[in-house]
């Protein structure tokens, strides 16, 4: 997750795509990128596929993206994070144009009760509502926000505006567990790309 300052947008999107995604698909293991705008403005999202298999952890550092280049080229307010893979449900499209993503904080009391309802429960009854396609939920294996679920849209209305959605959506038996609780936000893709072969 990252801001670009407005005035530079066009430019570190050029220098983005076409230096730093591919020299960073050069890195064995590093498979694929997407990468979203948000639809009410900043920040921007990329998500990398990395191989199952790795040797270590991918551990990416901010210090980098706290000054040097990338803050000269406009980079501001970076988070980068690595996630493991936990669940997933539905099919996503092809192109997996819109998306909605959420990361939520909980505590190590309610973590294994939330899964089996987040995974059991909250997801078949989203999946159920109009305009939702697939759902992938990641951990956290190098910080915070613990976990991570990333879901496939139709759009960027249909799926916030039927009754269905209103019923299914809320976590109000899990409040008490919950800390940084984020979602709701829609992203648009702008670029994706692959690793040579």
């Amino acid at each position: 997750m990252y801001e670009v300052d407005a005035g530079v947008e066009g430019d570190f999107a050029c220098w983005y795509e076409t230096e730093h995604v591919p020299a960073m698909l050069s890195r064995p293991g590093w498979n694929a990128m997407r990468r979203y705008r948000c639809t009410d403005g900043q920040p921007y999202a990329s998500i990398y596929e990395l191989d199952d298999d790795l040797q270590s952890e991918p551990h990416i550092s901010e210090a980098p993206f706290r000054s040097g280049p990338f803050v000269a080229r406009g980079l501001r307010s970076y988070h980068g994070r690595t996630y493991r893979q936990i669940h997933r449900s539905g099919d996503p499209p092809k192109p997996r144009e819109w998306l909605n993503l959420v990361t939520v904080d909980v505590e190590d009391a309610g973590a294994e009760a939330f899964n089996r309802w987040y995974n059991e429960v909250h997801v078949p009854e989203i999946l159920g509502c109009p305009g939702w396609l697939a759902n992938e939920r990641f951990e956290c294996v190098d910080g915070e926000p613990r976990y991570l679920a990333t879901y496939d849209l139709e759009d960027s209305q249909r799926p916030f505006s039927s009754p269905e959605w209103e019923a299914a959506v809320g976590w109000d038996e899990h409040v008490g567990h919950l800390r940084g609780f984020h979602g709701f936000r829609v992203y648009r893709l702008v670029f994706e790309s692959v690793a040579p072969t």
